[in-house]
Formats: structure tokens, C-alpha cells, sequence
């Protein structure tokens, strides 16, 4: 069990599809998930391949995975016996080489078409996506803390000044000093803008992804995934732009700026710390022979050896040190890709650099944008004094919310069960602000309680976020109408939100 990296186990374990690895030659079991177990029914690993719970298997494996070299593939179908029935399986068997140089398979298990959810290829794609895309942010964290601590260092320091110069029987202040505060709050201000955009980033490819095929501008997927990257890439290389005007692509936002992010980190991890001036990193933008949208990400990296090249986009392999990375990220990278109906090239000189090449179908000029979780529409002039119910389990972001929309009646509550409470004496309002995340009653829980005890009013609710909710929250209040507002806000669009929707309501 030696031969492969704890994280790769750890992987390998959390997948929702049966997964173990054999040892090609003799067939020996070196690991396997849960879901392996649970679907043969075995109480250990050892126990996994015995003749009684997978037929057929032994002889199949002693016969064929001796020759299955790294990268190649091959089918089989089996018959698992269980308590009462049997399961049709088709395994994917693909010659890996695990960390200590040892020829191994990957075997992943799919059930047929009436078999659970769970064992379903589309499940397994998901899981494999989502886990490859949470270790690359793992890899990243410490250069994003290290991008958020900087602003965040100078906005405290800045506020504390603020409340010295402003505490009770502090000197009034000169007209020098009352310069310098708005000084001091402007360079707050783009800290905390900085921050923003960095959590921003980081939350496009932490929530779950949206399987919906729209346009996706790749500048904009490009910026976000350098975003992220920054702190590994800053010490290394620098990021030369050479973006040209062209059609947006046909995929999703966050896969592709997933793939995006592997390859990018891939790059940084090619160019040794230092000497930053002798090193680049190019991101380019053009359309291919075929008018397809490209990118191409080109560094000046140590390059690939000859006799790896063709295994680059294999699951698992690596060329890092034991411990460091999954092995995933190019194969996570080339599945995208290939679902998408896109390509991915890979071009490299052993001691001279990598280039990348993804390329995608156009976009049609009717697919609509990826949509954001925030809608603002335009700021009205309306002067309507609405009533407004504000529901967060954060009691700063209420005082704030009373703060900003000063010219309003704002009523506050920091749970669901209260909010219920206040609509139950009021009945009406004109918005109401909930919060998607909260404790005993979730803000789609809230949605569903007015819609059911006060119809129409739940027309006026918008959903704030910011950022991390479950898949199935995410899916609802992606098939509502109703606004949506994307923490942190800006006073300015709380505002406009709260005179568009108070405008609708007069009317």
C-alpha cells in the first residue's frame, strides 16, 4: 500500500464511484474506497477481489492488466453478486504508474442504467471535478491569505486611526486633518474593494460548479484563475497579457477556469522560486485554424521529458515530489475539455517550457451570459419612503443595512422564525432582504413560508449570499426570478436595488 502518496488515497477515497488499484503484474490489491467495498459487499480490502463477490474478475485481471502500459485502457464487464441479485458492472481499467516508479491499473466501476444515482459515470465525473478543484485551492491557500492579509492589514490600521481622531474628547479637527480622513478612508475603500475581488475570485471556483453550457468570455475566466494564482506565480514569473477580441466560448465559467487553474499552476510549479526578471508566463487569446475561440498559456518553465509527454493527461500521473498535488489536474483538465467538445494540445521542450492550447466551439450570439448572483437594476430617482424587511444572523450587516438606507423604515431580524414573526404583524413590505445561509430556517425555507402563508409577497424578496451555500439551495434560487445580491455589497447598489423594486410597488 506504500506505492501510492497519501493524497492520492485520501482521493481515491472520497470519490462516490467504486475506485481501488491493482498491481498490474500479480493483480494484488494496493487500495480501494469505500464505495468499493460497500458495492461487493466486502469487509476489508483483501477481501475485495475474492472470486465469491466479483466473478470473473481474477481470471480477467491475471490475463489482461499485465499488459496494460501506463495511459492505455481497456473495458470489461462483470456481474456482482449481492444478498438477492446481481449487478451488471462495466470497469475501466487504465495502467497507471503510482509514486514509487510501480506499473498499477485504476479500475472505475459503472453501474448500468438501473443501478443507483450514485454509481452513475455523470456522479463520479462530478466528484472527481470537485475534489481536484478543492486541492488546487488547498495548494493555493497560503498565497490567497497572504493576498487578503496585505489590503487587510492597512483597513484596520486605517479605522483605528479613524476612531482615535473621532472619540469622544479627541481635538476637533483642522482642515489638514479632515484632508487626511478622506485620504484615509479612500485607501480603506480599495482595501476592502481588493479583498472583495480576491474572495470573489476564490468563490467561482469554490462553490459547486453549474453544469449549464453557456458563452464564457476566456479573458474574463483568465483574469479570474491569475487572480487566484497570484501569489504562486509572483515569485516566479512574470505574467505577460497578449489578449485579442474574440468570440466568447461554448462551456461553463467554472469548469473552464478550473482546467484554466491547473494549467496555470502546473506553469508556476515549472520555474523555480527567484530570478522572476528571466521568466514569463504568457497568456494569449486568438482564434485557431477553425475559428474556434483559443487560449494558450505558454511559460518558460524546465519543460516535460520526451518519454512523459504522452502520459501528461493520464489520471494520477506526476512528476512532482511524493505528497505534492493529486496527479489530477491535467487529466481533470482534459476530461473538461473533452465534454465540451473542445480540444486541449499540450506542446513542451524538455529544459525550454510548456505551451497549452485550449480550444473551444464559438459560442452562438444567441447563448446567453453565465448569470451572476447579483442583479441590480438601474439606480431610480423615485424619492418612495419604502418598508423594508432585513433578515441576517449577522447583527453588523443589520446595523449596516439601517445605516445605508437611512431614508427608509427598515425592520431588522436575525432569524427566520423572527422574520415570520414580524411579517405575521406587519403582512407587508415593500422589499424584503434575506440572507441564503442562516441557522433554523435557511433563507429558502423563508421564501417558501411567505410564499405559502402571504402569497405575492415572496416576489419582493431578494437572496443574498455570499458565496458558499448547498448544491440544492444554489438550484432553487436559480429557477426564481426574484434579485439577487452578492455579498459584499456597495451602499450605492443596495440603494438602486431598494428604489427599483420600491418603484415596482407603487406602480
Amino acid at each position: 500500500m506504500s506505492a501510492f502518496s497519501n493524497a492520492a488515497k485520501a482521493t481515491i477515497d472520497a470519490f462516490v464511484t467504486p475506485v481501488w488499484v491493482v498491481e498490474a503484474e500479480r493483480a494484488d490489491l494496493v487500495w480501494a474506497n469505500r464505495s468499493a467495498l460497500t458495492l461487493f459487499a466486502a469487509a476489508t480490502l483483501e477481501d475485495l477481489l475474492s472470486r465469491e463477490r466479483l466473478r470473473g474478475a481474477n481470471a480477467f485481471l491475471s490475463a489482461e492488466l499485465g499488459r496494460l502500459v501506463p495511459g492505455a485502457r481497456l473495458e470489461s464487464e462483470f456481474r456482482v453478486l449481492q444478498p438477492g441479485f446481481e449487478l451488471l458492472v462495466t470497469c475501466t481499467f487504465t495502467g497507471i504508474e503510482a509514486d514509487s516508479g510501480q506499473k498499477c491499473v485504476l479500475v472505475e466501476a459503472h453501474a448500468d442504467r438501473n443501478a443507483p444515482a450514485s454509481l452513475r459515470a455523470p456522479e463520479f465525473e462530478q466528484r472527481l471535478q470537485s475534489r481536484d478543484r478543492m486541492a488546487s485551492i488547498g495548494t493555493l491557500t497560503a498565497g490567497v491569505v497572504h493576498g487578503i492579509n496585505n489590503p487587510l492589514s492597512y483597513v484596520i490600521a486605517n479605522l483605528e486611526y479613524v476612531k482615535r481622531l473621532l472619540a469622544p474628547g479627541a481635538a476637533r479637527l483642522e482642515p489638514k486633518a479632515l484632508s487626511e480622513l478622506g485620504d484615509v478612508l479612500d485607501d480603506s475603500l480599495d482595501g476592502a474593494e481588493r479583498v472583495r475581488s480576491i474572495v470573489s475570485d476564490l468563490g467561482s471556483f469554490s462553490r459547486p460548479l453549474d453544469a449549464r453550457v453557456v458563452a464564457v468570455d476566456l479573458e474574463r475566466a483568465t483574469e479570474r484563475a491569475l487572480s487566484v494564482a497570484a501569489n504562486e506565480i509572483r515569485h516566479r514569473a512574470r505574467v505577460v497579457r497578449e489578449y485579442s477580441r474574440i468570440p466568447a466560448a461554448l462551456g461553463t465559467e467554472a469548469k473552464l477556469a478550473q482546467v484554466i487553474l491547473n494549467v496555470l499552476i502546473n506553469s508556476a510549479h515549472s520555474i523555480e522560486v527567484g530570478a522572476v526578471d528571466r521568466n514569463t508566463i504568457t497568456v494569449r487569446t486568438r482564434l485557431d485554424a477553425h475559428d474556434r475561440p483559443t487560449l494558450e498559456i505558454e511559460d518558460t518553465g524546465c519543460g516535460i521529458a520526451k518519454e512523459n509527454l504522452s502520459r501528461v493527461f493520464d489520471p494520477f500521473f506526476t512528476t512532482k515530489p511524493v505528497g505534492v498535488g493529486t496527479g489530477l489536474g491535467l487529466s481533470i483538465a482534459h476530461r473538461i475539455v473533452r465534454e465540451l467538445e473542445g480540444e486541449i494540445q499540450l506542446d513542451s521542450v524538455h529544459g525550454s517550457g510548456t505551451r497549452v492550447l485550449l480550444s473551444l466551439p464559438a459560442a452562438p450570439v444567441s447563448a446567453a451570459a453565465l448569470p451572476v448572483l447579483e442583479s441590480v437594476p438601474p439606480l431610480s430617482i423615485d424619492r418612495f419612503r419604502a418598508r423594508i424587511l432585513v433578515i441576517d444572523d449577522e447583527p453588523a450587516i443589520l446595523r449596516a443595512f439601517r445605516r445605508v438606507l437611512y431614508a427608509h423604515e427598515v425592520v431588522l431580524a436575525t432569524s427566520g422564525l423572527e422574520a415570520m414573526s414580524k411579517l405575521a404583524e406587519s403582512r407587508r413590505f415593500d422589499v424584503i432582504f434575506c440572507d441564503v445561509m442562516m441557522p433554523e430556517m435557511s433563507g429558502v425555507e423563508v421564501y417558501q413560508q411567505i410564499s405559502e402563508r402571504y402569497p405575492g409577497q415572496e416576489h419582493q424578496l431578494v437572496f443574498m449570499t455570499g458565496g458558499a451555500f448547498a448544491e440544492p439551495a444554489a438550484h432553487f434560487i436559480e429557477s426564481v426570478d426574484n434579485p439577487k445580491l452578492k455579498k459584499p455589497f456597495a451602499g450605492s447598489s443596495l440603494r438602486a436595488l431598494v428604489a427599483a423594486l420600491s418603484r415596482r410597488v407603487a406602480r
